[in-house]
C-alpha cells in the first residue's frame, strides 16, 4: 500500500512541476487519492466490480479527485 501511495505521490509531484496540479504535499495528496479509490483497486472490493454502476461511480470519483488536485488559474 505504501508503494502505491508513493507512486501516486510521484505522479502528483510531476503534475505540480507541470503546473497541472496545485498540491502542496504530494505524499499527503497521494494518500488522499488512494483512499477514496480503494473500491476500484482493492481486491477485497472485487465483488462490487460487476455492479453495472461501477463505471459511472469511477468517473464521478475520478472527476472529483482531479478537480481537487487541479491548479487554479
Amino acid at each position: 500500500m505504501d508503494r502505491l501511495v508513493a507512486q501516486l505521490a510521484r505522479i502528483i509531484a510531476d503534475g505540480v512541476e507541470q503546473r497541472a496540479f496545485a498540491a502542496t504535499d504530494a505524499q499527503a495528496a497521494g494518500r488522499a487519492v488512494f483512499d477514496p479509490t480503494a473500491r476500484f483497486h482493492n481486491p477485497a472490493n472485487s465483488a462490487s466490480w460487476t455492479d453495472p454502476r461501477i463505471a459511472a461511480d469511477y468517473e464521478h470519483v475520478t472527476s472529483l479527485v482531479l478537480a481537487g488536485l487541479s491548479a487554479r488559474a
